[in-house]
């Protein structure tokens, strides 16, 4: 078989030091690539499945720290070593916490430099291939023997290294993200970028700036050139999350870019080639969308190529168990305590409880739960006081006098209404909500 040599790109704008780190690195059998400035260097990332970053910290027009934030964000698996004369104790702790391997000082000793990127990059070689042949090791979506949890296993496997697009559906806290995490590291796509964009937490004008980016002078806050996730996504994976929430408008500009495979950024008129997987995630029901006119047809076809639906934990009860005990480890080993047990007392109440949150609050409650029994065992008491209540499965319940959640939600968007003097702007406000969601919960409750 043959060798594939490690690819290093060095980045600083001294191309006295910038060659001769590279023609020592280049002894040790690696292949280098370099870049006199961090912007070039996002171009050479996107291009070639890069190992480690070696990059200065002070640069023109875009900081080593800056380039170290967004290779986390897009090839997090990539190693990054902070070089830097000008050293600070509060710089260094801001570089590890984002995710830099190592922070060195200038002058370097060389020696020590290659010993610890060939360390970092065995250690990163080790985990890569434990994962690839570990599927326990993903998280709790994987963790289960419940026929449902087995199938989206399965699912997840056969689909991943197709080009399909994917829509995710399942209740809030089922996991959807995880299940477009692993479907990313599955797929001929890993080493390219992942972009995540939630549709739902920001109005339709930042929506489309951040999906399609903008020219100098767009509008009033444009000062500079800014690529959107869809031209930034080429040859990567994008992951739409709550599709269902994405304003009609924006519905029609990704349509085109969808069928068109180009995108033209906001105020330009430049068509740049696009080519990535497309993973979409909703909690909503698309179907009653299309029917209420608030989801475009044809764009529901496009998406839903393939689709995932990820059951509540209330009706896989039979995974409760597992996947308790594998927060309890993960979380144990995070503060540093003793591995407590899961008393029986307190298994009966996961098992009896309906999980709104589903996996999600079971991870807080896990969570919460560690902290406070001090390494002991998991008692009721240390459950939310809300989870108590199969202490009162006895009382008997009307249960025509239980109002559904849409009938509560209803109700509420009425009476904060009517606080706010029918200002849907203020409605909007106190609900905490953007304007665009209201106004398709009232036409949803015909309130409008």
């Amino acid at each position: 078989m043959k060798y594939q040599k490690e690819k290093i790109l060095i980045v600083d704008d001294e191309p006295n030091f910038l060659r001769a780190l590279r023609d020592t690195l280049e002894l040790e059998s690696f292949e280098i690539f370099t870049s006199l400035s961090a912007l070039e260097a996002l171009p050479i990332l996107h291009e070639n499945r890069i190992d480690a970053v070696i990059t200065d910290l002070r640069m023109p027009k875009m900081s080593g720290i800056e380039l170290l934030r967004e290779i986390k964000q897009k090839w997090p698996g990539v190693i990054v070593f902070i070089l830097t004369g000008y050293g600070s104790i509060q710089h260094a702790v801001d570089c590890m916490k984002l995710g830099a391997e190592n922070y060195i000082l200038k002058p370097i000793n060389i020696m020590d430099l290659i010993s610890n990127l060939k360390t970092a990059l065995m250690k990163s070689s080790e985990t890569e291939k434990k994962n690839a042949g570990n599927t326990a090791d993903m998280d709790f979506p994987f963790i289960g023997q419940s026929s449902a949890t087995i199938e989206t296993r399965e699912l997840v496997k056969k689909i991943a290294h197709s080009e399909l697009s994917v829509v995710i559906k399942g209740e809030s806290g089922t996991g959807k993200e995880l299940i477009a995490n692993a479907i990313y590291q599955y797929s001929n796509r890993k080493n390219k970028p992942f972009l995540k964009i939630n549709c739902a937490a920001l109005p339709l004008h930042l929506l489309e700036s951040e999906l399609f980016g903008y020219e100098p002078g767009a509008f009033t806050d444009a000062k500079k050139l800014k690529r959107g996730k869809l031209e930034i996504a080429h040859q990567g994976t994008l992951f739409l999350d709550e599709i269902g929430d994405m304003p009609i408008e924006m519905q029609a500009k990704l349509l085109r870019v969808l069928e068109e495979h180009v995108v033209e950024r906001l105020g330009g008129n430049q068509l740049i080639q696009t080519d990535f997987r497309l993973i979409s995630a909703t909690n909503q029901n698309l179907e009653l969308c299309i029917k209420n006119g608030e989801f475009r047809n044809d764009l529901y076809f496009r998406l839903n190529t393939m689709q995932i639906n990820l059951k509540p934990l209330r009706e896989i009860r039979e995974d409760i168990q597992l996947i308790s005990n594998y927060f309890v480890q993960r979380y144990s080993i995070e503060q540093k305590i003793n591995q407590p047990s899961i008393h029986s007392k307190t298994m009966e109440i996961f098992l009896s409880y309906h999980w709104p949150g589903n996996v999600r609050e079971l991870r807080n409650v896990i969570q919460r739960s560690v902290v406070l029994c001090d390494g002991k065992d998991i008692l009721p008491e240390h459950l939310p006081d809300h989870m108590h209540w199969h202490e009162y499965n006895d009382v008997e319940i009307d249960s025509t006098s239980l109002l559904s959640l849409e009938d509560m939600e209803r109700e509420h968007i009425q009476k904060v209404m009517q606080i706010a003097s029918g200002n849907k702007n203020r409605t909007a406000a106190l609900l905490k909500i953007h304007r665009d969601t209201l106004y398709r919960k009232l036409r949803k409750y015909e309130l409008d």
